[in-house]
């Protein structure tokens, strides 16, 4: 267990620890390997819309679509985001977070 901030280790699971912005998806996003979560702003669309995402969760093989909604934190496990391009942050603000 670490022990920084002094948290238990069933309280740092579900919480998110560490966390950034996405400034690119240009030949996609990882955060070293490590599984994580994304917080969708909207600048273009609005909270509650569904966007779809093409990603690898900790447990799949390759990258496919999935649906996360924008304006709450996903419950989804993500190793990687795949996009060629970055349109989707004209309408998003992406942040990752993950826990320890």
């Amino acid at each position: 267990m670490n022990n920084r901030g002094m948290t238990s280790e069933i309280w740092s699971a579900n919480r998110v620890m560490l966390h950034g912005k996405v400034d690119t998806l240009v030949g996609g996003f990882e955060v070293d390997g490590k599984p994580f979560s994304v917080f969708l702003h909207p600048t273009g669309g609005s909270a509650g819309d569904i966007v779809i995402l093409n990603v690898r969760l900790n447990d799949d093989i390759e990258c496919t679509p999935c649906p996360v909604v924008a304006g709450d934190w996903c419950p989804l496990a993500i190793v990687r985001i795949e996009d060629s391009t970055d349109s989707l942050l004209s309408e998003y603000d992406i942040y990752w977070g993950r826990g320890y």
